[in-house]
């Protein structure tokens, strides 16, 4: 009863310290790419389970989640935030199940205070603030969840029951996101060490851990299936070889944001190693292979082996996006979420190890755990607006060209239409390729500072660079239809539509372009009508209906792409209007209100 009284304490001292430490993310608001993946993602608008797989088939359950979180809250932030803030929560609770199964049945004070580092940690922020990370620790919540029902299969009564559990939960990791591919070889490293001295009562070891092998199979099937999915068609603008030299010294950087989480940024500019015989390869490479050697020692040794474990599990989470495998960005935080429970039982294996000394060590672990729970609580703070978290990574990272034109990005949004120039040209200065800074540029001054000329400049310094570029041609055409060279406007959407056949703009704005050749087909015939000249005016009123039927094609196409998008309605009432089908245009204005 004791000890009962003991872990429900626990499990609500991590709620209440999750949910205090996370305040300010329920504050905060979207950001990157939440925006391609939530506020403009038409597959979420519906609980229906194709659109959804389709989209990204490896992520399903993740997608699946943010659409329930649709139906609950539409795109209000704080739903999502929410979500993923219990989703870390839990995760939290996971992990000091695991820490008491792990590291013995005696105190539950080194299980609580790893538990707490990994719920406190700030490396976490990015997982759980940055809405569609959920992918992150969904899949990580399954993936822990798996690793605890498996445990627990192995002793006491429902062994069966958790073992259907634990796989349940390995499919919920493996389409929550890719990493999960490591689960089997976490479950089999846990066989071979944790419980090397207790062999299964039935079945043996190769017959419990084949169904997750099979089921992780999944993942590359699927990559093959829908190889033509942009999601799995990523290019990384280095070879694998460079990826994992450089993996070798990101190693180092991760173990210095665990151990002092200090200067954290959302995007780190980070030299690449190209070259085994470049300066300090060789000894990144060494820190690798010796955590690979303390693991396999702590193994061996009775005492230590759930600290080597944690050295393993450390390196096997961080594998699939670590090291042969490249992905644009070398270095992001959110790939520790995993990892960092690796860390927190080493933490709460040395708290085990420091049981003669029990005051000395609850006073150093919640020194350490009250530290980290500051350094995350002003971490959410500076997600709370896209421009608080570019500002603080500017400052950090000031030539990093993608930061620059991330912030720019934020002031463009919030109004601050200098600052925002400012900032793209810096980020050209920085990056003289980068042409969506020259294409931001050109939208600023077409529509808020009405700089035609000048925005002329940089669409045109654009298509320079890269000639089939649609947002060039789109803008460009925005310039024609504002000074009513309709006929030069229209060829330019129609080539950024040929580049991108769903873009948005380019459909309402060849809607625009044939409603505006209607009304000037319409005021020729009104005013051939008033000369008396009725055979040419019934001519130019077939040509405006003409022109609004084309008009109606394309916002009902770009209708179709982007339903809730009111601009087409308000349009297609329009059109309607003015082809005198008054019935079809209330219908449509009433879809507006």
């Amino acid at each position: 009863m004791k000890s009962s009284g003991r872990t429900i304490l626990a499990v609500l001292l991590i709620a209440g310290i999750g949910l205090a430490v996370y305040l300010p993310a329920f504050r905060a608001s979207f950001h990157l790419d939440d925006g391609p993946s939530i506020r403009d993602n038409a597959a979420i608008r519906g609980l229906e389970p194709g659109p959804i797989f389709r989209f990204w088939p490896t992520r399903f359950a993740t997608y699946y989640s943010l659409a329930l979180t649709f139906r609950l809250g539409g795109l209000e932030p704080f739903p999502y935030r929410l979500g993923n803030v219990l989703i870390h929560l839990v995760n939290s609770l996971a992990v000091f199940f695991l820490l008491r199964r792990l590291t013995g049945r005696g105190s539950p004070v080194p299980a609580f205070f790893g538990s707490v580092f990994f719920l406190v940690h700030p490396v976490q922020t990015q997982a759980v603030t940055y809405v569609i990370q959920r992918a992150t620790s969904l899949a990580a919540g399954f993936y822990l969840l798996s690793l605890l029902c498996y445990l627990k299969s192995r002793d006491g009564e429902g062994r069966a029951a958790f073992y259907l559990v634990s796989l349940l939960c390995a499919a919920g990791a493996v389409f929550s996101k890719e990493f999960a591919v490591t689960l089997p070889l976490a479950l089999l490293l846990a066989e071979f060490t944790i419980l090397r001295d207790r062999p299964p009562r039935r079945g043996g070891r190769a017959g419990r851990l084949l169904p997750f092998f099979l089921l992780v199979l999944a993942v590359p099937i699927l990559f093959l299936l829908h190889r033509d999915n942009p999601y799995y068609n990523d290019p990384a603008a280095i070879t694998r070889g460079a990826y994992l030299l450089t993996q070798s010294r990101v190693l180092i950087s991760y173990l210095r944001l665990i151990v002092l989480p200090l200067n954290q940024q959302v995007e780190y500019l980070y030299p690449k190693i190209t070259s085994f015989f470049q300066p300090g390869a060789i000894i990144y490479l060494s820190v690798f292979a010796a955590l690979v050697i303390a693991a396999i020692l702590c193994c061996r040794r009775e005492k230590l082996r759930a600290a080597g474990y944690g050295i393993a599990f450390f390196l096997l989470a961080l594998l699939p996006e670590s090291s042969f495998f490249p992905i644009g960005d070398v270095m992001v935080e959110h790939r520790l979420y995993l990892p960092l429970f690796g860390a927190a039982l080493i933490l709460a294996s040395l708290l085990r190890s420091l049981g003669g000394f029990r005051r000395g060590r609850v006073f150093l672990a919640a020194a350490l755990v009250l530290a980290l729970g500051r350094f995350a609580y002003h971490r959410n703070r500076v997600w709370e607006t896209p421009v608080t978290l570019w500002e603080d990574n500017a400052a950090r990272a000031p030539g990093h060209p993608r930061v620059r034109g991330n912030l720019g990005k934020a002031y463009l949004d919030r109004g601050r239409f200098e600052r925002a120039a400012e900032e793209f040209r810096k980020m050209i200065e920085l990056d003289p390729a980068a042409v969506g800074a020259y294409n931001n540029l050109a939208v600023i001054y077409i529509d808020h500072l009405r700089d035609y000329r000048l925005a002329e400049r940089y669409i045109e310094a654009s298509l320079a660079l890269f000639p089939d570029y649609p947002a060039g041609y789109l803008n460009r055409g925005v310039i024609h239809l504002n000074n009513r060279r309709l006929r030069a406007a229209v060829r330019d959407f129609e080539k950024a539509l040929e580049l991108d056949p769903k873009n948005l703009l380019a459909h309402y704005n060849l809607g625009a372009c044939y409603i505006n050749f209607g009304d000037m087909y319409s005021r020729e015939a009104a005013s051939l009508r008033a000369a008396g000249r009725e055979e040419d005016a019934r001519s130019r009123e077939e040509a405006a209906r003409k022109e609004y039927r084309r008009a109606e094609e394309y916002l009902r196409r770009g209708l179709d792409y982007w339903p809730e998008d009111g601009r087409f309605h308000l349009l297609l009432a329009r059109v309607y209007r003015s082809l005198g089908e008054e019935e079809r245009a209330e219908e449509y204005f009433r879809r507006v209100e």
